[in-house]
């Protein structure tokens, strides 16, 4: 018999889906792995926890191995967090069941700010092509996700400033989406790990985007984009869907014009070859 996973985070690249995934594994009874399972394998064959001891894919990762095994039977709820899961996020709820998701969405200038940080940055196994006007193509996809998300989908999006405001409350409401009748209790050491990787990273040398990728992302806060997923409380799909859609009809096509011109802007072929495979992958999906 196969024990499916409980629950998957996904949503905007550098938009908050590992916080929310350590936070979720700081609490107990929950573990939410990092990426160990990829969006284009049959989720409805991960079988847990096993699948997160033992190489099942040639994609498979690590991450969690010690902290299952360590914990054993103590975790009730398990999940994965992968933030494109939109890609394919119908295809893995029907796999799934319909289980619960959380889809975290961020402030799109500092998402485009990081990818260009990541970038920049020669030991980051990031992809240097992926710049900061990707973060447009890849919110125009997960937004594309949810209004084609199926209308019964359990999905609870979470800005990331719900997050830094009061992470209590956040990994709460959270907790209680996915592990529903659990009492949130947070384990000490774990958090304190999560506390050492936000210093770390507060530390880190900020970026400022060019003047043609501020003017896109701006495009995208224009549309309504920010005031909807700046809020502070969550909110779920189904009671936000038609204004997902509106931000969708009012800015997609607008802004994959302006990311096709901005990228010969940057005059780099890494830029352009990220480009060309994006449009590959997406043509794909399409199909």
């Amino acid at each position: 018999m196969t024990n499916k996973l409980d629950f998957i985070v996904f949503g905007m690249p550098r938009g908050g889906t590992s916080a929310t995934a350590r936070y979720l594994s700081a609490t107990q009874h929950i573990h939410c792995g990092v990426e160990v399972f990829p969006p284009n394998i049959d989720h409805s064959e991960i079988s847990v926890p096993d699948a997160f001891i033992a190489f099942e894919h040639d994609r498979w990762r690590s991450t969690s191995k010690d902290e299952v095994l360590s914990r054993g039977d103590e975790i009730r709820f398990f999940g994965n967090k992968t933030p494109n899961y939109y890609n394919r996020l119908n295809g893995i709820l029907a796999e799934l069941d319909n289980c619960p998701a959380i889809s975290c969405v961020r402030d799109p200038f500092a998402v485009a700010r990081s990818y260009n940080a990541r970038a920049a940055n020669r030991k980051d196994p990031w992809q240097k092509g992926r710049r900061g006007v990707f973060a447009i193509m890849d919110t125009i996809s997960l937004l594309r996700a949810l209004v084609h998300a199926p209308d019964d989908a359990n999905i609870l999006i979470a800005p990331h400033q719900c997050l830094l405001d009061d992470w209590r409350s956040a990994v709460k409401r959270m907790a209680e989406h996915v592990a529903p009748a659990v009492p949130t209790a947070f384990e000490k050491s774990r958090v304190m790990r999560i506390n050492q990787i936000k210093r770390k990273q507060g530390r880190k040398v900020k970026t400022e985007l060019q003047d043609f990728e501020a003017e896109l992302v701006g495009d995208l806060v224009d549309s309504g984009f920010s005031a909807l997923f700046d809020s502070k409380t969550h909110l779920l799909l189904s009671d936000v869907k038609g204004q997902i859609e509106d931000i969708l009809s009012q800015f997609e096509e607008r802004g994959l014009a302006g990311v096709d011109e901005a990228v010969s802007l940057y005059g780099e072929d890494d830029v352009v070859n990220y480009y060309k495979r994006w449009h590959n992958i997406t043509q794909r999906l399409d199909d």
